[in-house]
This record gives C-alpha cells, structure tokens and sequence, in this order.
C-alpha cells in the first residue's frame, strides 16, 4: 500500500500533536493513517520526522513518482486551494484571483509586496498572513527550474490555511447571521456595510493617501463593493420586514419590539434605510404604533383621498321590484406636506477604518434613538403656528416640534380636552376620557393612551389593578409584574415627551412646571405621511477636526378630520399635579 505525500504530512502533523491531545476523530484518522504508513513497511517515527510541517524541503524524501506541474495542472491546484480558503458569499473572483497568483508563481516574482497587491485587490485586505504564505510558497519552490506537484501542494495547503484566519471583527445580530458581507475587517451586514463605505469616502486626506499607498481602494459611493444581488435582496427584506411589522401592528394589535419572537428580532432589515426606520420604530413605541398609519407620498404635498361617512344600506325588493335606494358616501382630500428632520452623530477626524467598524454599531443606535426622540416629540408636542404653544420650545430655532401640529395641540385647539384637577390619573378619569370620545372611543384595540415616566408610574400603582384581590390573576397584578401594559384593553404608550411640566392650561410657560399631561388617542383617525427614507451624508469639519454622520427623513402627521368636540378623535388630560 503506498501512501500519498499528503498522506506523510498529515500523519506528521496528528503525531507532532501527541496522541493524548488528538480528539476523538483526529485519533481514528491517526490510527488509520499508521495502519497505511505499517502496511507500507515505512518507518512511523521516520515518517513524522521527514513529513513534519517545519521540516526544509530538502530533507524530505523525494517520492519516486513525482511528476512535473504543467500548466493546466498549476491553473486547477491553485484555483482548487484558493476555493477551498476564501470565505462564501466574499463576492471573490475566485478565477480571477488564482490566475494572479499562478502568474505571479510562473514570474518568479514571488514578493510580499507581489501577494499583498493581488490580495487586496480581491479580498480588500482580509485576514490573511501575507509574509507566511509568500515564505510557504518560496520554500515550496525547488532550487531546479520545474515545480513539482508536491511541492506546490503544500504550498497551497499554507495558502488556504492562511486564508481562513478568522476576521479581527465581527458584528453580527442574530437577525443578521444568514447574511453576511465580508469586508476587509470582518463580518459586517449591508446596512453596516453602506455605513462603512459613507464614512470611509470622508477620512481625511492624508488617511486617503496612507490608504492608497498601502494598495487599499477609497469607496466612491455608499453601494460600493455590494453586488447588485445582496442590494436588492437586501432591501426586499428590509420591506417585508416593516410590512410585516405595520400588519402585526394593525391586525394583531402586536407593537414592534426588539426582543419579542416573531414581533422584533427576526425583523431586522439589512439595508441602511430600512435599518434605521426600524431602529427608530423599536425605539419608540409611539412611532411604532402609527406604523399602521402609514401613507407612502408620491409626490409632497400629498393629496390623499377618503371617504368621511360609510355607505349605507336599504332593504331591498324581490324582482321586478323598484331601484335599490342610493347611497352616496361623504369624500374629502387630506394634504400631507412633509417636513424634513435632521440628526448628527460625530466621530473622531483621525480614525481609520478598523475604528469607524468598531463604532459603526454606535452611530447607527445614535442616528435611531435621536431620530425616535425628534419625531415622537412632533408627533405629541408639535405646533406649527408663529408662536409655538410652549415657550422653551419656542425659543429654539429649527426644534423638531416645529414641524407639525401635534396632538395637544390638536386637542387644545379643538377643546376636546379633560380636566384632571379631581383625582389626577386614575381609572375613573381614564373611563371619562374614553366616554368623551363617544363612538370613536368603543373598540379599546383602536385606542392608545399615551403618559409620561411618572404618569406611568400612577397608571403601575391604580387600585383597580395593583393587587391580586383586585385583579384575580397573580401574573396581572402589577404590584408583582411592576408593569402596565393596558388598562381597560387599551395599549398604553409610555413616552419621554409627554410633558409632566405644564400650567394649569396644558402648556409650557416657564412659570408654573408642576402639572403633567396624558393623551387618549384613536389611531385609526390619524395617518403618517412618509415622503423619503433615511438618507445619510458625511460632513468635515476640518476646522474642529471631526466628521458627522447625517441622517434626515422627511415626514407629515395629519388627522383625517380636525378634532372637535364633535369629532373627538383625540383627548388631552391635564391639570393634575404630576
């Protein structure tokens, strides 16, 4: 029986490791290659001597049926190896690639510089030893002019092993494990990818020129090194992943969140727009909410049209009897006209690329949370007139809650309000609200009632749900959960911008800060413009010496109808000391 060369140097590495830190598989296969190596009358520990991995070329045995590499034969083993150790899904030109290399074997102009030039050509500088394998490949080649199969064997063998090192990082969610894209640093998803690519094409001059010299490539647009397939597939995902969200939210009453099976984790898009509106929706629970709400804008302003009353139905009469009576059903346009909000995330001027990766995770989180704060605090606090109803807002320029009516103000406008002042949040009040809202307010699952942090707080603490006695159910009383997700089976919303530092009329004045606010409101009577995803820039600062991601969408927030006292689509609740 006659062993293969790399047979010999397998058997070598598994004896080199000792037989007592072999696993389970790896001492079968010893056992089975020293059943060969005995059957062969060879010499075991010779064998391991010889064929050991550090030992030089020309102390190996020659085997006798060695034969010259032609160059067919160099073209398959190095596209074989170079297969065999490039990562899937790398987008590598594995044909390419291998014909590099074997013209740079044939010129003998094996250099690291020769290797570095071809790998980062293709693999964009991967974690590939590149010394080590020119050193592999150099002592593979015999002092005579022909290159022998077996020594280019374990040429490649060093290659693919070099190949394969692990990534220096890795930023991957459980959401986003079946589809990775390889950059030159990692593991990173299309959306960190876009990210990456967007911030790298802002690195300042001379981290250019140092990039370029070392063979690296400047990205020139945010799709740069993504093919057309993982874009596209990518941004399928991401608007299946909203639909399905907005339908969850619609029909199941189900609001997104991030830890939440089937209701969060799995809905993670890969691209960078989608990624951050859902970022923001698991941010805040409000915009999520509204997702259902949801108008696409083809053109802004937006006419949108609706019908105001139902079609109403008559009894009919058996044939030949007379015209059905008609029934002509109210219609009406609604005008979205969407503003634009902006937010910045900055970074270091200096860092390079391992750096902008290392925080690509941050920036994303920073442009979602600023982004959920900015259009939840519109949604609630929003005032479009000269003078902005609460003052501090007033006094900034260009605030987010300059950009539409909101609810209170919306409510405070149409007097469709509820004095607090007797009993401040509690079931009671909460039923009044409710009553007010007359038919709009029946189904609880087309309600939310939206507090602040300490107007949650006196909702975790009601009477009517605080203890066992009182509730009947030990996993509902909240004395024990220590959470509110409902009250009379409407959702509650808990938002940071309801404002709990009011006057005694609902607004802010400066003066008076010790009254809070809760808002009870019928979602399916509102509807969320959405004119443009997120699109995001890199600014420069060369003068303080930083760059700023930038991220702006544009959005509109309209009621189907103005609320009234008659039309009560939305309640404010005020004056109670928060």
């Amino acid at each position: 029986m006659k062993l293969t060369l790399k047979e010999k140097m397998r058997f070598a590495a598994l004896h080199a490791k000792g037989i007592g830190s072999l696993s389970a598989t790896e001492k079968a296969e010893y056992d089975g290659l020293l059943t060969k190596v005995k059957a062969a009358s060879l010499d075991p520990e010779t064998v391991a001597k010889d064929y050991r991995e550090d030992a030089e070329p020309s102390d190996k045995p020659e085997d006798t049926d060695q034969k010259h590499v032609s160059d067919e034969e160099l073209t398959k083993l190095i596209a074989d190896a170079v297969a065999q150790g490039v990562p899937a899904n790398s987008g590598v030109d594995v044909k390419a690639l291998a014909q590099e290399i074997q013209a740079v074997v044939k010129a003998n102009s094996l250099t690291v510089d020769a290797v570095d030039a071809v790998v980062r050509k293709h693999m964009g500088g991967s974690a590939i030893d590149k010394e080590a394998l020119v050193e592999a490949v150099k002592s593979a080649i015999p002092k005579s002019d022909a290159l022998t199969q077996a020594d280019l064997t374990k040429a490649l063998s060093d290659f693919a092993a070099s190949i394969k090192a692990p990534p220096k990082n890795q930023f991957l969610s459980n959401a986003e494990r079946d589809f990775p894209f390889v950059t030159r640093s990692g593991n990173l998803s299309v959306a960190e990818k876009q990210l990456l690519n967007i911030c790298m094409a802002h690195v300042s001059d001379d981290k250019k020129n140092e990039i370029k010299a070392a063979g690296g490539v400047i990205p020139t647009g945010m799709d740069d090194g993504i093919s057309k397939e993982q874009l596209e597939y990518a941004m399928k995902r991401g608007e299946a992943a909203l639909k399905a969200a907005r339908h969850a939210v619609l029909y199941r009453g189900k609001a997104l969140t991030s830890t939440t099976g089937g209701s969060g984790d799995e809905l993670v898009p890969t691209d960078l727009a989608s990624d951050l509106q859902t970022r923001m929706y698991l941010e805040s629970q409000l915009a999520a909410e509204l997702m259902a709400s949801e108008v696409n804008m083809p053109t802004n302003p937006f006419k949108f049209p609706m019908t105001t009353t139902r079609t109403s139905f008559y009894v009919g009469s058996e044939a030949p009897g007379s015209d059905p009576t008609e029934s002509t059903p109210g219609t009406s346009n609604i005008t979205l006209d969407a503003a634009k909000l902006t937010g910045m995330s900055n970074y270091s001027y200096e860092v390079d690329e391992d750096a902008i990766i290392a925080v690509l995770p941050m920036i994303q989180d920073n442009l979602a949370s600023g982004a959920a704060d900015a259009f939840e605090g519109a949604l609630i606090n929003g005032d479009t007139t000269a003078t902005h109803q609460d003052s501090d807002i007033h006094a900034v320029t260009g605030h987010a809650s300059k950009l539409f009516k909101g609810l209170r103000k919306l409510a405070l406008a149409g007097s469709v309000t509820s004095n607090l002042t007797t009993g401040g949040i509690s079931a009671d009040n909460i039923l009044a609200m409710k009553k007010k809202m007359k038919r709009w307010g029946i189904r609880p699952r087309d309600l939310l009632l939206i507090v602040g942090p300490q107007g949650y707080n006196d909702l975790i603490g009601l009477d009517e749900t605080l203890t066992f006695d009182k509730v009947g159910n030990a996993s509902a009383a909240r004395i024990l959960t220590g959470e509110a997700a409902s009250i009379f089976g409407i959702r509650i919303v808990v938002s940071s911008q309801v404002r709990e530092d009011l006057n005694a009329s609902g607004v802010y004045d400066g003066s008076t800060t010790t009254k809070g606010s809760i808002l009870l409101m019928h979602r399916p009577s509102w509807l969320v413009g959405v004119k443009r995803g997120f699109t995001i820039e890199v600014d420069v600062d060369k003068k303080r010496q930083i760059n700023s991601v930038i991220a702006t969408f544009r959005r509109a927030f309209m009621p189907k109808e103005t609320p009234s006292a008659s039309l009560p689509l939305v309640v404010l609740g005020y004056n109670y000391n928060a």
